[in-house]
């Protein structure tokens, strides 16, 4: 089954409400799955037709429930962990800018980190002397910290 929306990154890209469908592989055999179970119905009496065909709606929704309940990165009880690197993220950024006063140059290769980062630090005027802000595409899940004067999130973080 193809991963979707299972991570914080991908939630951060797609939004909260993203989709994304099965492989294609897994399509053409509900087709097939689809075209039993209506030829079932047509050979059924009106009343047995009734009860399959809920049945039939109440199964065919059992992938999607699962998903939202079980798969997704923001699956009901999970919000905190949802919002925790983001938040992470934003604390750091906030905390290295002060002391330049949001003055800082950003050299940022995080897709899903590009709002964050909008958000956390202003757009920045000329200056002196800029921070230096790195942004690899694995901050969310590795973290920040302060090297050589600058701050870099990713893949040189622990």
């Amino acid at each position: 089954m193809r991963r979707c929306l299972e991570s914080n990154e991908e939630l951060l890209v797609h939004g909260a409400n993203g989709v994304c469908g099965p492989p294609a592989s897994s399509v053409r055999g509900l087709v097939g799955w689809a075209v039993v179970a209506a030829l079932a119905l047509v050979l059924l009496g009106r009343r047995a037709r009734r009860r399959w065909l809920i049945a039939l709606v109440l199964a065919a929704a059992l992938p999607g429930l699962w998903c939202i309940v079980a798969r997704r990165a923001d699956r009901p009880g999970h919000a905190d962990a949802v919002v925790a690197a983001p938040r992470a993220l934003d604390a750091a950024l906030r905390r290295y800018a002060a002391p330049f006063a949001g003055c800082v140059t950003v050299r940022d290769r995080c897709v899903p980190c590009e709002p964050i980062v909008r958000f956390a630090l202003p757009p920045a005027a000329s200056c002196a002397a800029p921070g230096s802000v790195v942004i690899e595409p694995d901050a969310l899940s590795r973290g920040c910290r302060s090297v050589g004067g600058q701050l870099v999130c990713g893949e040189a973080a622990p």
